[in-house]
C-alpha cells in the first residue's frame, strides 16, 4: 500500500460515510464482508481537503484500470449508487469493486471479497479530472 491508510477528500468522505451508514442498516448489507471492510477502512481513513489530495488516489469519478484474479477491467468510473451503469463502466462506490478501490492509490494491491470470490485487485491506472 502506497499510503498507510486510505485517503479521502473531505466532501467525499462525508458522502460515502452517509451512504454507507444508511446501507449498513439495510438487509442488503447483512453478511456482506465488503460493507464491514469499507466501514472499518472509513474509520481509519485520512481525510484531506480537495487541494491536498494526491493525484493518484481513487476518488469519486476517477477512471481506473484494474487487474483481478478474474481478468483486467479498464476505464471503471467510480460513482454514487444512483449513477451506476454497468454498460458505461460506472461502478457504485457501494459495490464490492467500488468499495475495494476508494481511497487507494495507483500501484496498490488490495485483497477484497468480490462476487466471484476473494481476489487481489491491482490498481494499474488512476485518472482524476
Amino acid at each position: 500500500m502506497k499510503y498507510e491508510n486510505i485517503i479521502l477528500e473531505e466532501n467525499e468522505y462525508i458522502l460515502i460515510t452517509g451512504l454507507l451508514n444508511r446501507y449498513l442498516t439495510s438487509e442488503a448489507c447483512l453478511n456482506e464482508d465488503w460493507c464491514l471492510n469499507l466501514n472499518q477502512e472509513l474509520s481509519e481513513a485520512v481525510v484531506k481537503s480537495n487541494s491536498e489530495m494526491p493525484g493518484d488516489v481513487v476518488r469519486m469519478n476517477s477512471v481506473i484500470d484494474v487487474e483481478t484474479d478474474f481478468g483486467v477491467k479498464n476505464d471503471i468510473i467510480l460513482v454514487k449508487p444512483a449513477e451506476r451503469d454497468i454498460n458505461d463502466n460506472k461502478v457504485s462506490v457501494l459495490s464490492p469493486m467500488g468499495s475495494a478501490l476508494i481511497g487507494y492509490a495507483q500501484g496498490d494491491q488490495v485483497v477484497w471479497n468480490l462476487p466471484k470470490g476473494k481476489s487481489i485487485i491491482k490498481i494499474l491506472r488512476v485518472t482524476n479530472k
